[in-house]
């Protein structure tokens, strides 16, 4: 979805409560009536609780180590508050030191590790790892301990159906050995994934913008922006379509009346069907071909970077687009501002949902597609102090801590009695990101992942505020107002699903060396055949991939799959219909 060298931060980013979409209006309203609520108890025991010292270490994904964590803002707070030294270790090779650090027992005193079907040799050695006794377990000091937040999050009803699963393994006898990271739920996260259309040309057009249902229809209102003549902030002529970046769930949106989703497969009368081998991808390539022969798409934007669709967004090129209305993207709080400040009517309005291809308009949210992570302890570790580092980090006052630095100098609770960042501070983040989070080991892009250990969506709506959890819309408050409006104008209605997404078992599939190498090749076989200067070549170029897929054990695959669905349908998500 977006540029190469944003994947990584991303995925630490999507971590970090401070930026998760995930409660409606009144959600946040009732949060505000609410304060606090009962996730503010604190955790705090009458007694005082003995001096601890805990190392901390992440094998989800690289990140520094720093000796000197108690000598920061968060580190500060944290010796403060419950009197622990945290110290940070950290893992530059994480699949590799993981297996190593089990196999010498060396694991930190509190870990983070990637466990899901997708990474299946972490879930043997955590199983390993807590069988042979090198785990701590955490049942007593959780059930009948001060830990009333962590208490609450462990209920198997709020986890994701993979979660549960490793959590009560039932190799483990009962026993607590893990706690799910930043995932358990009660209310799956929304964003604002979906179509786009300039606000002064939906003005000016006397555009229903709750009318686009069908490809149909956004090719006849790309139509209706091409004869307007509509300029930039430029005096160029706009495109009538185009995106910031092509993939993922931007092309989903854009092609909805096509897609098969994120799987890339359907259900279909109990079979599974492929998206590749469907009458779909074609009528898809064929309606992206009609846009661009009309003058219709910016072709460019299939191939360009994300900046250069960010600027071209920014400068209001395109009269409509696919977008995410979230702070996870890097750049689209400077599109969100770039027309909100200076040209306000410029200022995107939503469009309803695309149906799918099946008629439905339904927005299928999983949540058994969260982030598959999990906290353990050491037996040999102070686990008394880790229980209550855990449940304080998921306080309200433990959650703006990590996310921001000290309180009352990085940040503070605002009259609605959310966590807002200082004008200093936010000033100091906005110019030198990197260099802020370093500074007050505070945030998931400090590289300290502590923000990780934070658990439960909706255990954090009471915190940051609104639909975003990001300090660049706490702190522009007119723009976060926007930015959720477009969350429930794209996400009318959920469909809510606990399961396991059936991609996921290409993990397991024998010839996965073999064919994956050649699925990661259909995005570029799709823009070429987009751009392709004849019907006849583009249809010679998706068959030749057909059969490049055959001989690479593509029919074995989906017939694996059927085998596997087969066994437990209700186990299996044929496909979420998101990204």
């Amino acid at each position: 979805m977006v540029r190469k060298n944003w994947l990584a931060l991303l995925l630490i980013a999507v971590l970090a409560v401070s930026i998760v979409s995930g409660c409606s209006t009144s959600k946040n309203n009732e949060a505000e009536k609410k304060q606090p609520t009962t996730t503010e108890k604190e955790g705090k025991s009458t007694k005082a609780p003995e001096p601890a010292t805990l190392t901390f270490g992440t094998y989800h994904v690289p990140a520094d180590t720093r000796d000197n964590f108690d000598q920061t803002a968060v580190g500060k707070a944290i010796k403060e508050q419950l009197d622990i030294t945290l110290k940070i270790r950290g893992s530059q090779n994480v699949e590799q030191d993981f297996v190593a650090d089990v196999a010498a027992n060396n694991l930190p005193d509190i870990f983070l590790v990637t466990a899901s079907n997708t990474a299946p040799q972490n879930l043997e050695m955590m199983t390993k790892a807590a069988k042979e006794g090198m785990l701590a377990d955490l049942t007593d000091l959780i059930q009948n301990g001060d830990a009333s937040i962590l208490k609450e999050v462990i209920k198997p009803e709020r986890m994701p159906l993979y979660t549960k699963q490793t959590v009560f393994n039932p190799e483990f006898n009962g026993k607590l050995y893990f706690l799910p990271a930043y995932y358990s739920t009660t209310e799956p996260a929304k964003y604002g994934f979906g179509l786009y259309l300039r606000g002064d040309i939906a003005k000016a057009l006397n555009f229903d913008t709750q009318s686009i249902q069908t490809p149909d229809d956004l090719y006849e209102l790309a139509k209706k922006v091409k004869e307007g003549n509509f300029k930039d902030v430029n005096g160029k002529p706009v495109y009538p379509l185009g995106m910031i970046n092509p993939w993922s769930q931007n092309l989903y949106q854009l092609f909805r009346g096509f897609d098969y989703g994120k799987s890339g497969f359907a259900l279909i009368d109990g079979k599974i069907k492929s998206f590749i081998e469907s009458e779909q991808i074609w009528q898809q390539i064929l309606f992206v071909r009609k846009l661009i022969a009309d003058g219709l798409m910016d072709q460019e934007s299939f191939a360009h970077s994300y900046q250069i669709g960010s600027e071209k967004v920014s400068q209001g090129r395109y009269a409509i687009m696919p977008f995410l209305a979230s702070a996870v993207v890097p750049g689209n709080e400077a599109v969100m501002k770039a027309l909100t400040d200076s040209h306000p009517e410029m200022a995107y309005e939503a469009l309803s949902p695309m149906n799918d291809f099946t008629g439905s308009s339904d927005q299928v949210i999983n949540m058994g597609m969260e982030s598959y992570l999990m906290v353990g302890v050491t037996k040999g570790a102070n686990a008394e102090a880790a229980v209550r580092l855990l449940n304080w980090l998921n306080t309200r006052e433990g959650r703006a801590v990590v996310n921001f630095g000290e309180k009352d100098k990085q940040w503070f609770f605002n009259d609605k009695n959310y966590a807002q960042m200082t004008d200093d501070a936010y000033n100091e983040v906005v110019t030198d990101p990197d260099g802020y989070y370093a500074k007050y080991g505070a945030g998931a892009k400090s590289n300290l992942l502590v923000p990780a250990l934070i658990t439960g969506f909706d255990a954090a709506y009471d915190i940051f505020g609104g639909t975003l959890r990001d300090q660049y819309y706490q702190n522009n408050v007119e723009i976060s107002d926007k930015i959720t409006e477009y969350v429930e104008k794209t996400m009318p209605k959920l469909v809510v699903k606990n399961q396991l997404d059936i991609s996921t078992l290409m993990t397991t599939y024998p010839q996965k060396d073999q064919l994956m190498p050649v699925l990661q090749q259909l995005k570029d076989i799709l823009a070429r055949t987009y751009l392709a200067k004849t019907e006849k070549e583009a249809q010679h170029l998706l068959d030749g991939y057909r059969e490049t897929l055959n001989k690479n054990g593509y029919q074995e695959y989906i017939q694996y799959l059927q085998q596997e669905y087969d066994k437990d349908p209700s186990l299996y998500l044929v496909s979420s219909g998101t990204y």
